[in-house]
C-alpha cells in the first residue's frame, strides 16, 4: 500500500515539475502533497486510456512510460536554475506547536477512523469499491457491463478517478483488500491540509494559514468523509485547490504555474464526480469575471492564459461528456434533456421553502460543520460591501455560484425533493468547505489589517 502511494507521488512528481520546475517558493511537503493527488490523476486517466485501446493495465505497464519521463526530467533538473524563494523560516512559538499538534492529530485519527475497520458505506461500496473490484478483476473497464441492467453497477457515467485509484492500491496488494484500501482517503485528507496551508501562508502569512487549516481539520464533517470511502473530500480536495492556485494567479504573482494548476485540478475535479463539471465551471465563471474587472490592466499574453485555460477545461470536459452519454450511451439520472430546462425549475419553484429549510439546519448546526458557514452568513451579511472588494470578491463568487449551481440542481431534479436533500445535502456543502473557511481567514485578515491602519 504504501508503495502504491510512493509510486503514485513519484509519476505526480514528474509531471508537477513541468509546471513548476525548480521553483523553491513550493515546499517539500507541498510538492509531495501535489504529486500524490496529481500522480493518481494521471495513472488513473492512464488505466482509462489503456482500456479504450484494448491494452490489459497493470503496474508495470502504467509505470515504463514514466521511467523515460523521469530520465528526461533529471537532465533538465541539473541544467535549470533554481527560481523563486523559500518561505522565510520563522521560529515556531507555542500556539502554532499547538495548532501544528492538533492537525496532527487530527490526521492520524482520520487514518485510525479509517482503518479499524473494512469499507461498509453504502455509496463507498456500491459506487466505487465494487467498479474496484471489478476492474482489477478484469484489468479493463467494461463498459459492456454498465450497459448491463442485470449487472446493477450503480451510477454508470460517474467518473472513474475513485475507483481506479483504489485498482491501483489492489494491483500492489495483489489481492482485494477493503480494508488497506481505505488509507487513500485519509491521504486525501492530509494532502488537501498540506496544499491548502502553503496556499494560504502565501496570502495571509503564516499564523492565520495555521489557524485556518487546524479550523477545517478540526471541522467534523470534513474528517467524517476523510474515512468513509465517499469522492467527496477528494473532490473538495482538487476544486478547493484549484481556486486556490487561481486566485494566487489572480492576485499573488501572474506566474503560468499558478494558472497551469488551477486547470489541470479544474480538469481532475472533473474526473472525480459529475459535480466537478459545475465546479469547474465555477472556476471559468471567476476568471471571466475577473476578465471583465481588469480588461483595462490585463496584457494580452494573460488575456491568451485565461483563454487557454477556458479551451482546456471546457474542450476536455465536453470530450468527456460525449464518450460517456453519446458514444457508451450511459445516463445520468438527474441531468437529462428533459429536465435540463427553465421550465421544469419554474415549475418547481415551491420546492425552494424546503430547499431552504434543509440549509438553515446546516448553517445552524454545529454538531457537523462546528461554526463554519454560520460565521460565513454572518460575516456576509455585517462585511457585504467589504466581500464584494477587490480580490476578496473572487473568493465570494466561487462560494456563491457553487451554492447557486447546486441549488439549481435541486430545483430540476426528477427525485423526490426531500430524499435528494437528505442523502445529499451536506455532501454538496462538503464540495466549497474549504474556501468557506479561506473566505473567513481573508476576511479576518481584512479587519486585523483595517485596524492596524487605523491605529498605526
Amino acid at each position: 500500500m504504501i508503495i502504491s502511494f510512493l509510486f503514485a507521488i513519484l509519476v505526480g512528481w514528474n509531471i508537477l515539475f513541468w509546471f513548476i520546475k525548480r521553483d523553491m517558493s513550493f515546499a517539500l511537503l507541498e510538492k509531495c502533497a501535489l504529486s500524490f493527488i496529481i500522480g493518481l490523476a494521471i495513472l488513473t486517466l492512464q488505466m482509462f486510456f489503456y482500456s479504450l485501446l484494448k491494452v490489459k493495465f497493470s503496474i508495470l505497464p502504467l509505470l515504463f512510460p514514466h521511467i523515460f519521463v523521469s530520465i528526461a526530467n533529471i537532465f533538465l533538473f541539473v541544467n535549470l536554475t533554481p527560481t523563486g524563494n523559500n518561505f522565510p523560516k520563522t521560529k515556531n512559538e507555542v500556539f502554532d506547536i499547538l495548532l501544528i499538534s492538533g492537525i496532527i492529530f487530527q490526521v492520524f485519527h482520520a487514518f485510525f477512523k479509517a482503518l479499524i475497520r473494512p469499507m461498509y458505506s453504502f455509496d463507498a461500496i456500491g459506487n466505487f469499491a465494487y467498479k474496484a473490484k471489478l476492474f482489477f478483476m478484469e484489468r479493463y473497464i467494461p463498459y459492456e457491463l454498465f450497459l448491463r441492467k442485470s449487472a446493477d453497477i450503480q451510477h454508470g457515467d460517474y467518473p472513474l478517478f475513485i475507483p481506479l485509484s483504489e485498482t491501483w492500491v489492489y494491483m500492489f496488494l495483489g489481492k482485494w483488500n477493503d480494508l488497506l484500501v481505505n488509507a487513500l482517503f485519509p491521504m486525501f485528507f492530509l494532502s488537501l491540509s498540506i496544499i491548502f496551508y502553503f496556499a494560504l501562508k502565501r496570502i495571509i502569512g503564516k499564523r492565520l494559514s495555521l489557524i485556518s487549516t487546524f479550523f477545517l481539520a478540526t471541522i467534523p464533517h470534513f474528517l467524517n468523509y476523510a474515512t468513509n470511502g465517499y469522492a467527496d473530500l477528494p473532490l473538495a480536495m482538487f476544486y478547493s485547490v484549484s481556486f486556490l492556485y487561481i486566485f494566487l494567479w489572480i492576485s499573488y504573482k501572474r506566474e503560468n504555474k499558478f494558472l497551469f494548476l488551477g486547470a489541470a485540478l479544474s480538469l481532475f475535479a472533473a474526473w472525480t464526480k459529475n459535480e466537478g463539471m459545475l465546479l469547474s465551471l465555477v472556476n471559468i465563471l471567476i476568471l471571466l469575471i475577473f476578465t471583465f474587472f481588469e480588461r483595462n490592466n490585463l496584457t494580452k499574453i494573460e488575456v491568451r492564459k485565461i483563454a487557454y485555460f477556458l479551451v482546456i477545461v471546457i474542450g476536455l470536459s465536453a470530450v468527456w461528456l460525449n464518450f460517456i452519454y453519446n458514444t457508451i450511451g450511459l445516463e445520468n439520472e438527474l441531468v437529462r434533456k428533459e429536465t435540463f430546462k427553465l421550465s421544469v425549475a419554474i415549475k418547481n419553484l415551491n420546492r425552494i421553502p424546503l430547499i431552504l429549510y434543509d440549509y438553515q439546519k446546516h448553517i445552524l448546526g454545529p454538531k457537523k460543520w462546528n461554526i463554519s458557514f454560520l460565521v460565513f452568513v454572518v460575516g456576509l451579511v455585517f462585511y457585504f460591501k467589504r466581500a464584494f472588494r477587490g480580490y476578496f470578491k473572487y473568493i465570494t463568487l466561487s462560494i456563491l455560484l457553487a451554492f447557486s449551481g447546486y441549488t439549481a440542481a435541486y430545483l430540476i431534479t426528477p427525485l423526490e425533493i426531500r430524499y435528494h436533500l437528505q442523502t445529499s445535502g451536506s455532501r454538496l456543502l462538503l464540495h466549497f468547505l474549504p474556501l468557506v473557511v479561506f473566505w473567513i481567514t481573508y476576511l479576518a485578515k481584512e479587519i486585523l489589517n483595517a485596524e492596524d491602519n487605523l491605529y498605526r
